[in-house]
């Protein structure tokens, strides 16, 4: 007969969050990518209310892999809708020290057009870039395709 004293303690880890189910799948392909991408999606639903909030995996035209701070070929984003938002937008995680060069993002706002194909109202002109920090503080970018006039 076993008592409770004989049973190890299962350690508390991501697995057991309720915001880890959706995003397993992703968490588990670019395991460089979990930490901004778990951070991201837990503040945009839970704090920043977002709403629509779902895991993509992006992957570029071609079979090699434009992203150098991901394995495999492609990367995890988050696709949702701000609060008081018109269309959908693409957020995509990375940390504050990742390098992520122009080819990168090119291939990004490629991947990003055909995202937009399938899924209606997609914001094509710009992406969102969630960054995290060593302290766990997200910082929100926002990336424009190509040369945008400013607002003043």
């Amino acid at each position: 007969m076993t008592s409770i004293a004989d049973e190890a303690p299962k350690p508390i880890g991501i697995e057991s969050h309720r915001d880890y189910t959706p995003l397993a799948p992703l968490l588990s392909r670019y395991p460089r990518q979990a930490g901004p991408l778990f951070h991201a999606y837990h503040h945009l639903v839970h704090s920043a209310a977002w709403t629509d909030v779902a895991p993509v995996d992006i992957r570029g035209d071609d079979e090699s892999d434009p992203a150098p701070v991901n394995s495999g070929s492609g990367w995890g984003a988050l696709i949702g809708m701000r609060p008081q938002g018109t269309q959908p937008e693409l957020l995509l995680p990375c940390h504050v020290t990742d390098n992520l060069s122009v080819a990168y993002f090119q291939a990004v706002f490629s991947s990003l057009e055909t995202q937009a194909k399938s899924r209606d109202g997609l914001q094509t002109g710009h992406i969102l870039l969630a960054i995290l920090s060593p302290d766990s503080t997200v910082v929100y970018y926002k990336l424009a395709k190509g040369l945008v006039k400013p607002v003043n």
